[in-house]
């Protein structure tokens, strides 16, 4: 999985990452509300699981990431949590491969900073509790 930060000058993105949602994951943050990598990656972890489970509530997994980064079942109020509020400050997630990868950043005008790499302690996102109970309650649906 890919994890950049960078800039976004595409004024229709929105429209244009829907077309490459459509076979892979793609999604964009609001860097400032991303407490680290590791949230996003026990976000991408719940949301595959949720699809292996068929409990999903997004039609794909890019926006089920969304829904659980933005912590609700509601695309319009995740967007509002979690969504680019700075084109100067967005964090790109994929799992498309290089090749793939570099001509949607192409195609996006999305301008690389550097990888995402911001890091926390993994228990300062989520106690183990919360995550025994997250787990818990995906595998009993």
């Amino acid at each position: 999985m890919h994890m950049l930060e960078g800039e976004i000058q595409e004024t229709d993105v929105f429209n244009k990452i829907k077309e490459f949602q459509k076979n892979n994951m793609l999604q964009l943050f609001d860097l400032d509300s991303i407490s680290s990598k590791y949230f996003i990656e026990y976000a991408v972890y719940i949301a595959k699981k949720r699809f292996d489970k068929g409990v999903n509530i997004a039609n794909n997994l890019s926006t089920e990431i969304l829904l659980v980064v933005g912590q609700t079942p509601h695309v319009q109020k995740a967007i509002s949590s979690v969504g680019i509020k700075n084109p100067k400050r967005v964090l790109l997630i994929s799992d498309f491969d290089n090749k793939e990868l570099d001509g949607i950043l192409k195609e996006l005008k999305f301008k690389k900073h550097k990888i995402f790499d911001k890091q926390t302690k993994k228990q300062e996102i989520y106690t183990e509790e919360e995550m025994a109970i997250e787990n818990s309650a995906i595998n009993l649906m």
